[in-house]
């Protein structure tokens, strides 16, 4: 008795699990959006504009109110000279890229592309000229506030095979 009772329990769980949804079917896209671990394009290229125009904002203090919208507290930003931990950190280390270059912008020459948390870019150093002086390719994780948590650069073009 006890079996038949655990087998109609079973059956009725099975039932209840495998019941289509009533709710309306949501794109991947929504489900995603929805989940706060991918934002929008518009979103994405926001952050990454913010992000660099703290690499040219000379006043410590607007580049960390900048750094504080797009960078998670315990980020870490490496790159082929550098490696930092902490968004003080990174605000301490542009200050010193903008002493050694004087007028130098880092620009965003790409939208951000982006998937399963993570992103990439591409940027120009300009000098304070207008001249570009390098450009490189930056990939990043972003945080399920939507703020970097990781970023690592890379200078150049890759070399062809």
């Amino acid at each position: 008795m006890k079996s038949k009772r655990l087998i109609h329990l079973c059956a009725s769980l099975l039932i209840l699990i495998c019941a289509p949804s009533t709710a309306p079917a949501e794109t991947p896209e929504e489900q995603v959006q929805e989940s706060g671990k991918q934002p929008t394009q518009a979103a994405a290229d926001e952050t990454v504009k913010i992000y660099c125009a703290a690499w040219r904002e000379s006043d410590i203090e607007q580049r960390r109110k900048l750094l504080e919208t797009v960078w998670a507290p315990e980020g870490t930003y490496t790159d082929p000279f550098s490696h930092v931990e902490g968004r003080e950190a990174l605000v301490e280390l542009i200050g010193v890229f903008l002493k050694k270059f004087p007028g130098g912008q880092i620009v965003p020459s790409s939208h951000a592309d982006f998937h399963h948390g993570m992103l990439r870019f591409t940027w120009k150093f300009i000098d304070r000229d207008g001249k570009t002086v390098d450009e490189g390719m930056d990939f990043g994780v972003i945080g399920n506030d939507g703020r970097l948590k990781k970023i690592i650069g890379f200078f150049g073009a890759l070399k062809p095979l």
